[in-house]
């Protein structure tokens, strides 16, 4: 009975994906802007190659960091208020704007690579990190019907279990394709979730 019962559940959802284009549209850009916290270890490990691995700016990221969160938590919230579709869209065109940024510095000549100008990449990919966290939540239980919502929140949790998994095999690209390669190319993955979350309708629209 749990397992047939599990079975409707499952056609539901995909039934549930396939009529609702503003859920569809919402489950894309979820997963398109994963790549904003995705990208953070590689910020990471391009900010140690910059610095020559200096263990005094592991502390400045640190705090740049959570500075960073701290700062940007009430900003993102009375955003949210206003409209949680917007602040996926500002937060994915941030998230691409780290990664041009980190290129931008491990490119510039080595008097403009100290660790504080280096910092900015972790303030401004925390930053929009948080964004995203925020502003798909609040979409989310905002834009779910209530009595609906545990389905709608499976199934999102499920397709975000996939891209985490496949996330896995960024460590293998970076070998492959090149650190700065995966990074711009995660930068433009972010930017296309920022393009399909200004593609879906406003929270309160998503179930229409």
């Amino acid at each position: 009975m749990g397992g047939r019962s599990a079975i409707r559940e499952a056609r539901a959802g995909m039934k549930l994906v396939r009529e609702k284009r503003g859920f569809r549209l919402f489950l894309t850009s979820r997963a398109l802007l994963a790549s904003v916290p995705l990208a953070t270890p590689f910020h990471a490990l391009l900010a140690y190659e910059i610095t020559s691995g200096a263990i005094g700016g592991l502390a400045v990221f640190v705090i740049a960091t959570g500075l960073s969160q701290v700062v940007s938590s009430p900003v993102w919230g009375r955003f949210s208020d206003k409209s949680s579709r917007k602040v996926m869209i500002v937060a994915g065109m941030l998230g691409g704007a780290t990664g041009a940024l980190a290129l931008l510095i491990a490119a510039a000549p080595e008097g403009w690579r100290s660790v504080w100008v280096v910092s900015t990449i972790f303030v401004l990919g925390a930053f929009a990190h948080a964004g995203c966290r925020l502003g798909r939540k609040t979409y989310l239980v905002d834009g779910a019907p209530k009595d609906e919502r545990p389905l709608y929140v499976a199934i999102a949790n499920t397709l975000m279990g996939v891209v985490i998994l496949a996330g896995g095999a960024l460590g293998v690209m970076a070998e492959v394709i090149g650190l700065p390669t995966l990074i711009g190319t995660l930068a433009v993955v972010s930017v296309l979730g920022a393009a399909a979350a200004w593609l879906a309708p406003e929270a309160e629209e998503m179930s229409a």
